[in-house]
């Protein structure tokens, strides 16, 4: 919306207008009429990313006439963004800021080298004549109810609020990954380029497939940190059958893969685990948790991958039969087929331990969850029958009686 400002005659900058001597320049923003409908009233504060000024509609006949039958009038302020000689991050920071109140906006413009943004921040009757009414209203209803209440000075009022309800560890987890593979996948589209395989001997259309059946492995692995890329490599090697596969490992990785199988293959191991107390149990019963999370999100990936993976190698299959072998234009799709098989056989043995692995980890954590509930039903049962025995040697009356009682 392309609008001119102009300066109200008369209108003298209040000394409240003080947004300090960083932007002496705005204060001649006060009393500048927007749109023809909207007059800059007063600094209210300054924020690290944009000014803020109080905005006074200007009472035309047809907007007097138009407002008089409205119902919903809305008060307005005026936001003043500077983009000048501002590092990247703080720019986009700031056009973020324009976004969030792009639906409230009525005006935007350019004013001396500053944005202005004039924008609904509520109605007239919601902040002031329902608040006030209401407020009216509880007031006679508190009057009232003290007028009819006794008068005694031991009595206090109490207020009850509604706690909001925590987040378990599960959803907490669950949200900080799915928030990850967003960032992730936005990170990956924005690097990806469009450059293709070219070979002037052979068919530029194999090529192209080979390179589209190389990108998908490498974008899907993308998805996967490192740690998760070794977890599923770990689990591989470990579903083969010939102890040399798994010699492939590193040392310390292969002793601590060893002991993870042993664990679980032994309901014993899991006795060995020693708590102090309950409290060490509950923190530990987050950790499996998070562990929960991450596999079953890792599961739903790879039954993806796996599907997403095999149809590549249907397509590649198809266009090999069309080249003799052991050619220029078959070997290269030979080479790419042989990528696939392999990241598609350790797709399928993560695929074959996963859910077992979550079933497992679910179980044990369900278990330890019923041992710490009896433990603090048990630890609030012993207090309780305590508190009947200690109430006994309190002197009836007193307001440590009075406390103890109202406990048992």
């Amino acid at each position: 919306m392309s609008t001119t400002s102009v300066h109200a005659e008369g209108v003298v900058v209040p000394q409240q207008c003080q947004s300090g001597p960083k932007y002496p320049e705005v204060e001649d923003l006060v009393g500048a009429i927007f749109n023809e409908r909207f007059k800059i009233g007063q600094f209210i504060y300054e924020e690290y990313h944009f000014l803020t000024f109080s905005v006074d509609s200007v009472l035309t006949p047809e907007i007097q006439h138009r407002s008089s039958g409205d119902q919903n009038q809305y008060n307005f302020q005026a936001r003043v963004y500077n983009f000048n000689n501002l590092p990247p991050k703080v720019k986009a920071y700031r056009s973020r800021n324009l976004k969030r109140i792009a639906k409230r906006t009525i005006v935007t413009e350019n004013w001396r080298n500053w944005v202005v943004v004039i924008f609904r921040c509520g109605s007239v009757e919601k902040s002031l004549g329902r608040k006030s009414a209401e407020l009216s209203v509880t007031q006679a209803q508190t009057t009232t109810q003290a007028q009819k209440e006794p008068q005694t000075p031991s009595r206090q009022r109490t207020e009850t609020r509604i706690a909001p309800k925590s987040k378990s560890t599960y959803k907490r987890e669950s949200d900080r990954l799915r928030q990850r593979d967003r960032r992730r996948a936005k990170r990956r589209r924005h690097h990806e380029t469009g450059d293709v395989y070219t070979e002037p001997d052979i068919d530029r259309h194999v090529y192209t497939e080979i390179y589209k059946a190389n990108k998908a492995i490498h974008t899907r692995k993308a998805d996967l940190d490192q740690a998760t890329l070794r977890a599923l490599e770990n689990m591989y090697l470990n579903s083969n059958p010939r102890p040399v596969i798994l010699e492939l490992l590193p040392h310390f990785s292969q002793q601590a893969m060893i002991e993870y199988l042993q664990a679980r293959r032994s309901e014993a191991q899991r006795s060995e685990i020693h708590f102090e107390n309950d409290y060490e149990k509950s923190e530990y019963i987050e950790i499996k948790e998070r562990e929960l999370v991450e596999i079953r999100r890792l599961n739903k990936k790879v039954t993806s991958l796996k599907q997403e993976t095999n149809d590549k190698l249907d397509r590649l299959r198809e266009q090999q039969r069309l080249y003799r072998k052991i050619t220029k234009t078959w070997r290269p799709l030979e080479n790419a087929i042989e990528q696939q098989c392999q990241w598609y056989v350790v797709l399928l043995a993560a695929e074959m331990q996963l859910p077992a692995i979550a079933e497992e980890g679910k179980k044990h954590i369900n278990i330890l969850k019923k041992e710490t509930q009896q433990f603090f039903q048990m630890r609030d049962e012993r207090r309780k029958s305590n508190y009947r025995q200690w109430i006994r040697h309190i002197m009836p009356g007193s307001q440590t009686y009075t406390w103890l009682h109202s406990r048992i």
